[in-house]
């Protein structure tokens, strides 16, 4: 929004009586596209300061969970409602770009280096948690991270070390949107057994795919989905799916691409769409995800659950899985309603641009799976023998803290990244820079 023409609709505003002339002269304005943004935003400006305030004697008083939650819930609202800044004017610059990760590079290269880690990331505010193979391993390394990283471990974050292997349960049983079968067979692999058209894609040659999911179909499946005239039929065939199994894996995104066949492109509609169904444009989200985790509602379609509500709660995470880095990010349920399910996985996570427009949604990534720690065989006993001194130990992390409700995903940003090296240049229909 230029200085201009928000000093205009402000100026505008101030006449005590505004007449026809200058109502028809706002609405036929060449930038009335960015009037509307700026009256939006004077307007919403008192309501803006009004929860602000309300947010503020919120973290003068004790803090209880339910206070966590609702003071949450209000930081959504802060970041959804417009306000005037306090420049009085929006900078017509382009916003700086931030750091892609808040996880110091220093310590991303020192974990990454070591053998014994199966995994790390940010959960929550100020939370670092580190997955490592052994009891004895972990005392070591908190030792080390401590004496290394002082700074940042004091000031910063609290560390977590943690004994465990993570483990993504995926979602692909029963219910469905999208059925496989075996190219070689003539049956359906699992009637009961499906997952999720996640969204559609074209390639620089016009072809159009279906992205969902690598544990959802295998290369050379057939495809089928539900059609109200028809029943279940066939829409095309899955010409890449990432191996998840091998040892030698080196980039762990769970993505398939499904090619769409000719004559299904016309039982289909290719448009993205929004929490409220309707058609809308696309952007890639290309910024960190600390900028809307516990902030902005994320929200996706699903076969299982449909349209449902999150909040980012682990922005970045790094897991060593089946020899390979998956660099994912976690979101979780929202007043005891699920974010995924079974049969969800391939659903598209995406936010609303904060526009009075709202006609365009941001893609975060894709829906893979819950995250679950697998405790290594013989393990269990250890650590409840240990649970005490743990305690002791961990002064930033004297509770356990549970992990139900983590949805794993996979950023989008990186998916096109990999397709593009694999030789896939795809992208969403309308999609802008």
């Amino acid at each position: 929004m230029g200085e201009e023409t928000f000093k205009k609709t402000k100026n505008m505003l101030s006449v005590s009586n505004l007449d026809t002339l200058s109502i028809r002269s706002a609405i036929t304005d060449p930038e009335v596209r960015e009037i509307h943004e700026a009256l939006t935003e004077l307007l919403e400006t008192p309501v803006w300061e009004l929860l602000d305030e309300i947010k503020q004697n919120m973290q003068m008083s004790d803090a209880f969970h339910p206070m966590d939650m609702l003071s949450m819930e209000l930081d959504v609202l802060l970041n959804t409602v417009k306000h005037v800044a306090s420049n009085d004017m929006v900078n017509d610059g382009a916003p700086e770009r931030q750091s892609y990760s808040d996880i110091p590079e220093e310590i991303k290269d020192y974990l990454l280096r070591k053998r014994e880690i199966n995994g790390f990331g940010l959960w929550g505010k100020n939370e670092f948690r580190v997955f490592v193979n052994h009891e004895n391993k972990r005392r070591h390394l908190r030792e080390n991270m401590l004496r290394i990283f002082t700074d940042i471990f004091k000031t910063k974050l609290n560390l977590h070390i943690m004994v465990g292997k993570p483990c993504i349960h995926f979602y692909s049983q029963q219910g469905d949107k999208i059925y496989t079968r075996n190219s070689l067979s003539e049956e359906s692999n699992d009637e009961n057994s499906y997952g999720t058209l996640g969204g559609f894609v074209s390639d620089q040659i016009n072809d159009t795919f279906v992205l969902t999911c690598s544990h959802v179909c295998q290369k050379g499946d057939i495809i089928f989905a539900d059609d109200n005239d028809h029943g279940r039929v066939r829409i095309g065939e899955c010409v890449f799916s990432n191996d998840l199994q091998t040892t030698n894996i080196n980039e762990f995104i769970d993505v398939a691409l499904v090619k769409i066949d000719n004559d299904a492109l016309k039982r289909c509609n290719l448009s993205m769409l929004n929490d409220t169904f309707q058609q809308s444009n696309v952007k890639i989200y290309l910024e960190n995800l600390q900028q809307i985790a516990s902030k902005d509602y994320v929200y996706k379609i699903g076969a299982s659950t449909s349209v449902t509500k999150g909040l980012i709660t682990s922005p970045e995470v790094h897991l060593k899985i089946t020899g390979g880095r998956a660099e994912l990010f976690f979101v979780s349920d929202i007043a005891d309603i699920p974010f995924a399910e079974k049969g969800d996985s391939g659903s598209i996570v995406f936010t609303i641009e904060n526009s009075s427009a709202l006609d365009t949604v941001h893609v975060i990534g894709m829906v893979s799976g819950a995250f679950k720690p697998h405790q290594p065989s013989g393990e269990d006993e250890k650590i409840d023998k240990n649970r005490k001194t743990e305690k002791k130990d961990d002064e930033g992390a004297k509770k356990e803290v549970s992990c139900t409700g983590d949805i794993t995903c996979f950023r989008m940003d990186k998916t096109m990244e990999f397709l593009r090296k694999k030789g896939t240049d795809v992208s969403f229909k309308n999609q802008k820079s």
